[in-house]
């Protein structure tokens, strides 16, 4: 769970085998009737984890083994994936308290990169 700007977002399993992300105002009862469907389940895809930010949401996301890391613009939900450029590698994201900041920070490694740590800018890719 995390809250930002009077709304608490929700990673729930609740009718979702493989989650899903839920969101709901403050000034409401957090009951689940008053939840409001952001990410939906996908059969294919695990929802692991998410991070917000004031103008986008992350969505860490396990899809044939691979986590990937789904950008979403909240004002007009157009949405693009860090493209990490190799076949396998580990990725999650770190450490990022800035919720105004448009700078993802995220680890990383692969069998030909050693672990490292990323700022990837979110508006400009």
């Amino acid at each position: 769970i995390d809250h930002a700007d009077n709304t608490f977002y929700i990673r729930t399993n609740w009718q979702a085998k493989n989650f899903r992300m839920m969101e709901v105002t403050d000034n409401q009862s957090t009951e689940k009737n008053n939840w409001k469907e952001v990410i939906p389940n996908r059969t294919n895809v695990l929802l692991e984890g998410f991070e917000v930010f004031k103008e986008f949401l992350v969505a860490e996301e396990r899809k044939e083994g691979l986590i990937n890391l789904r950008i979403i613009k909240w004002a007009d939900k157009s949405e693009h994936c860090v493209d990490f450029g190799e076949p396998t590698y580990a990725v999650g994201t770190g450490t990022n308290v800035n919720y105004n900041s448009k700078m993802l920070r995220y680890g990383y490694t692969s069998l030909t990169t050693p672990s490292s740590t990323y700022d990837y800018n979110m508006e400009t890719k």
